[in-house]
């Protein structure tokens, strides 16, 4: 099940920062996904005014190669 939180607050989870190392390369990945595919990152609105990371949300469960994470940035047990 997806878990959508904003830009934002996924760029601060720790197995998002191991994974991408800076926040420009997590930056354009995110902005690459949502307005492309927009499998695991989306876009809240599809107006021109809003296309900028804070309008963008990351499902933290779906990042490719990272483990899936909690809301409050913790991994995922299973």
């Amino acid at each position: 099940m997806p878990l959508w939180v904003s830009f934002l607050k996924a760029r601060s989870f720790a197995n998002v920062k191991n994974k991408f190392k800076t926040t420009g390369k997590f930056t354009r990945d995110v902005r690459t996904e949502a307005f492309g595919s927009a499998v695991w990152a989306r876009r809240r609105s599809s107006t021109t005014e809003s296309q900028g990371p804070a309008d963008w949300e990351v499902d933290v469960q779906a990042i490719p190669t990272v483990v899936p994470v909690l809301t409050a940035g913790g991994a995922k047990v299973s």
